[in-house]
């Protein structure tokens, strides 16, 4: 599947009024595979509700119906007894009715679910509890436009209201995207995780059916037993994804993640191959993976390919990264390139693992949680030190600077802090901790431990970024991602052992790295990750020079930034800040592609 778009009308009118502007929106998320088009109308007894089209090259969506209720899922669906879709779907069936939402609670995987009363002509848009499935919606007049990609609805006629969210691009600016459901546009929003958008008459309205549920840890549970448990569920996991007589790839990196699924996946189906991204050239060999992911390989007799990238493959499609990107990036999108070897090798499916950090306590931010509070009472001292002259010197002033564990998050994670933003917006004046905690924590219950806490805004946050981008990167190049670790079972495994048993001082991913010992190789579990990315700080300031000088340049012209503030910080941050330079030369390209 490579995404859907449709048109809901506020009262039932004729389809042909719309299918035009339906395939407008449609072309606007086509990829570069050959592919086909499913249209499917919505009629109720008032007549037709309004227009649905998908995007598919190998799987459709799926329908069943009864005198009542039309249900289509956009995604897929996994279960241990079947992995025919209709049969799942059809089990919600029976209970369509029931208003506390079991009969969506008991479907896992990543999926869009579409409800429709066909008496009254009432639909129901429910977004997966991983967040896999992205859905962006905008009232119109007379009609509300939905579709998988920003862009489905940014290239529509209909939308005729193009203007800013400021906030929502204050929230990209400072991190990698918006803050779900905000977007960079003030009239587009999306529906949450767990959450689901009716429509009726025109009347659109939002709510929760599930929870992350952060505060429902087991204190009890032994550290063998939640060894036994994660491996339990992230077995089952792999085991539901695979062996369906799909081609399937595995990432495979140096981190113990795409070790321990790659490994499982292989063991539940012998035709499950891996693949490793690096970047090209010696002066790149220390941030490259593909060492231990051979070994891993090896171990288990997987067929491995490697491939190497240089500046020309990361800087080749920038247009299409941009559009793809949707809302401004952060990088030359290593992701892109991931899934372009998965297209390249055939793939139909592809499987990753995204969200282990952020539920096992990964990113190495956790591990300061251990002298967090000292550092506190070095904040006068940290106030005093100038910005941007040392990465080390910013990660003190983050974290000395946070007093609870929102504002670690808010802080620690951030490309550009408030007050940089403050000087850097002309009109424009947010607190980005209170957008988080307003979004992402609205019940201020308080966490078990700063652990778990961080957990939860980590893990609140995985669908905006990550997945959101690597979903749009890969249905793009008709391959189809799979992500054992937003399995339901296992987020709410993992989210129920103490964190005591994940982050302990500087160990991270503790239960997790146990129980992957006996699948993986010794340096998966003991070397430092070194991360999977593009080399933008070896290249701002020379390849990528007359670009960014240029994009930056035409910034200036829009009045939304500062432009002293452009010229006499930005143009001057060492090149070891180029994320933060590049951040706003992806803005000036995304206001070109989606605003001009």
């Amino acid at each position: 599947m490579i995404g859907f778009s449709g048109i809901i009308y506020d009262q039932p009118a004729p389809a042909s009024q719309y299918e035009d502007r339906l395939k407008e929106m449609l072309s606007a998320l086509e990829g570069d595979q050959p592919s086909t088009i499913q249209t499917i109308e919505l009629r109720s007894t008032r007549g037709a509700e309004g227009i649905l089209g998908f995007i598919t090259n190998r799987i459709q969506a799926t329908i069943v119906e009864d005198d009542r209720w039309m249900l289509i899922v956009y995604g897929r669906l996994f279960d241990d007894e079947t992995s025919n879709q209709s049969t799942i779907l059809s089990r919600s069936l029976p209970e369509a009715n029931t208003l506390d939402h079991r009969d969506v609670l008991r479907l896992n995987g990543g999926f869009t679910l579409f409800k429709f009363n066909k008496h009254d002509g009432t639909l129901h848009l429910f977004r997966d509890r991983g967040g896999i499935k992205t859905v962006f919606y905008h009232h119109a007049e007379k009609a509300t436009l939905l579709s998988s990609g920003l862009r489905g609805v940014a290239k529509s006629s209909l939308f005729t209201q193009k203007e800013l969210d400021l906030e929502g691009l204050w929230m990209n600016v400072a991190y990698p995207a918006p803050t779900q459901p905000l977007t960079c546009f003030k009239h587009v929003h999306v529906i949450e995780r767990g959450a689901y958008l009716s429509l009726h008459d025109g009347r659109l309205s939002t709510d929760k059916y599930w929870e992350i549920p952060s505060r429902n840890i087991d204190e009890n549970m032994r550290f063998d037993d939640a060894v036994a448990l994660t491996h339990e569920t992230l077995n089952t996991a792999t085991k539901r994804r695979v062996g369906n007589g799909a081609s399937i790839g595995s990432t495979l990196s140096g981190g113990v993640d795409s070790a321990y699924l790659t490994a499982l996946a292989h063991h539940h189906d012998p035709s499950v191959e891996a693949f490793t991204f690096k970047v090209k050239g010696a002066a790149f060999d220390a941030m490259n993976e593909d060492d231990v992911a051979s070994l891993t390989a090896k171990k288990h007799g997987i067929t491995h390919h490697i491939r190497a990238f240089e500046y020309e493959d990361f800087t080749s499609e920038l247009k299409t990264l941009v559009r793809l990107y949707e809302q401004p990036g952060i990088s030359l999108g290593a992701y892109f390139s991931i899934a372009s070897i998965a297209r390249d090798l055939k793939y139909d499916q592809v499987i990753n693992g995204l969200s282990a950090d952020e539920l096992y306590g990964g990113f190495h931010y956790f591990k300061h949680l251990e002298y967090w509070q000292w550092l506190r009472l070095l904040n006068p001292v940290a106030k005093l030190l100038p910005p941007n002259l040392h990465k080390g010197i910013d990660k003190f002033k983050r974290i000395a600077g946070a007093r609870t564990i929102d504002e670690y998050y808010a802080r620690s994670f951030a490309g550009y802090l408030d007050e940089e933003l403050r000087a850097l917006f002309t009109d424009a004046n947010y607190r980005s901790i209170d957008v988080q905690k307003r979004l992402y924590n609205s019940s201020q219950e308080p966490f078990a431990d700063a652990t778990s806490g961080l957990m939860h805004y980590m893990f609140s946050n995985c669908p905006n970024h990550h997945i959101y981008r690597f979903e749009n990167f890969s249905n793009h190049l008709g391959v189809m991602p799979l992500y054992p670790f937003l399995d339901n079972d296992v987020i709410d495994a993992a989210l129920s052992i103490p964190s005591r048993h994940k982050v302990r001082g500087h160990k991270r991913k503790i239960v997790l790295k146990q129980a992957a010992a006996p699948w993986v190789v010794q340096p998966a579990l003991t070397e430092a990750k070194r991360g999977v990315g593009a080399p933008l700080n070896a290249w701002i300031d020379n390849k990528l020079s007359d670009l960014t000088k240029q994009s930056i340049e035409q910034l200036k012209q829009r009045g939304i930034f500062n432009a002293e503030y452009l010229d006499k910080v930005v143009l001057q941050y060492p090149a070891q800040y180029g994320k933060k330079t590049w951040k706003l030369v992806l803005t000036e390209l995304w206001l070109q592609e989606f605003i001009d």
